[in-house]
């Protein structure tokens, strides 16, 4: 079978096929029987496709939970992003002659765009705003108070345990695609012999030119 040249689904669907058809014909397993295609040999076969086809189902399940993840992750960081901007903006007017507020709260310059980074200026900027008194209260006079500022921390830490739990996810992506490709080629080598096997078997016998045998052929073209 010329595997890379078909897509993933088509190679299953096209493997099933095969299975079916051998399942079926009597004079097939009468035929490869005679080269070590038993009952038991066919059996692994079966066995190696089920594996592949559980693996690629839990593959797709985890592709979903981590788009799921993600786009939760982005939607949330939007809106936190946009509150704390509003904080940083009231900040920038309350402290605009306090050199050291301006430094303590990483008040100047533009946000990151990596996460990370980003996730570090928020976080200093809430802890440093929390950890001193009279900060607070001179932007409590803004309408920022110390529960505001709380809210936005506990929110970030929100947003932090859904980022781990996003690259927990897109870790057990990252083994399901390897078991995958494992479990890909392992189905892939005993299919082709087992083709290899049956048109060795069948030629010159009264099932070369039967329709099965030429259904089962094709979809291993």
């Amino acid at each position: 079978m010329h595997y890379s040249k078909q897509k993933f689904d088509s190679f299953i669907t096209n493997s099933r096929s095969i299975l079916n058809i051998s399942a079926k014909a009597d004079s097939l397993k009468e035929a490869i029987g005679n080269y070590g295609y038993t009952d038991d040999r066919l059996a692994q076969g079966s066995r190696l496709y089920d594996e592949l086809v559980e693996i690629a189902q839990q593959q797709e399940k985890k592709e979903v939970e981590k788009k799921r993840c993600f786009d939760q992750k982005a939607k949330f960081q939007i809106i936190l992003a946009a509150e704390n901007m509003k904080f940083l903006k009231i900040a920038r007017i309350v402290f605009n002659k306090d050199d050291e507020a301006y430094s303590v709260l990483i008040l100047k310059g533009a946000r990151e765009r990596i996460y990370n980074k980003w996730y570090y200026q928020v976080s200093v900027f809430c802890n440093n705003l929390l950890a001193n008194p009279k900060y607070l209260e001179k932007m409590s006079s803004y309408g920022v108070n110390k529960n505001a500022v709380k809210k936005l921390k506990s929110d970030l830490e929100e947003l932090q345990s859904l980022t781990e739990e996003c690259s927990r996810v897109t870790a057990n992506v990252r083994k399901l695609v390897k078991e995958k490709r494992i479990r890909t080629v392992r189905w892939q080598d005993w299919l082709s012999d087992y083709i290899k096997i049956v048109r060795i078997a069948v030629q010159g016998s009264s099932a070369e030119n039967s329709d099965w045998l030429k259904q089962l052929l094709s979809q291993g073209e």
